[in-house]
């Protein structure tokens, strides 16, 4: 009986020796993905802060053409992600008071030039290129060849007045655009 217990034992050693070298791992692999689209945000937002710009005028109507840099720039945190151009946009084709046409011997109008830098690109627009405009005046695009991060620096320069300011509130809104390509 003995023999027949160590025969046995040897073989249940055997079939569990095989049963190991016969085990099999099972694997699944898992494929990870992502997608980035193109976009361009200032301080992590589609649309920044707005900025203020104030044009000085005297007490005789002249208007002071002082380069004047907009409150808030340079605006840090720029970036786009991928190739773009940047566009200057005065959305009223000057800065404008509410009359509609001025008497004669008066303007309405204080027109500006701006420039716009960011990613080595400079951007302009110049109010007095199109004395008609009562909408949007749009500036060149300025290309931007790859991703860019950081501060975009903006300059206007108010020009002389040829006649005299009529009285009133004047504004515009100046648009800096960064596209994406």
């Amino acid at each position: 009986m003995r023999s027949f217990l160590k025969f046995a034992a040897i073989a249940a050693l055997a079939l569990v020796g095989a049963g190991s070298a016969n085990a099999q791992t099972a694997t699944q692999d898992i494929t990870i993905t992502a997608t980035v689209t193109k976009a361009c945000t200032v301080n992590n937002a589609v649309a920044g802060t707005a900025g203020t710009a104030v044009i000085p005028v005297s007490l005789a109507g002249a208007v002071t053409t002082t380069p004047i840099t907009p409150v808030g720039s340079p605006f840090a945190n720029v970036v786009c992600n991928a190739p773009s151009n940047i566009q200057l946009t005065s959305l009223s084709g000057g800065v404008r008071n509410g009359v509609g046409v001025a008497p004669s011997g008066f303007t309405n109008i204080i027109d500006y030039s701006a420039t716009a830098t960011w990613g080595g690109a400079i951007a302009t627009v110049d109010t007095v290129t199109d004395p008609a405009a009562a909408g949007n005046e749009s500036g060149a695009l300025a290309p931007i060849a790859a991703a860019n991060a950081g501060a975009l620096s903006v300059l206007i320069t108010p020009q002389t007045n040829a006649l005299p300011l009529v009285i009133g509130s004047y504004a515009d809104t100046l648009r800096v655009s960064i596209i994406p390509q």
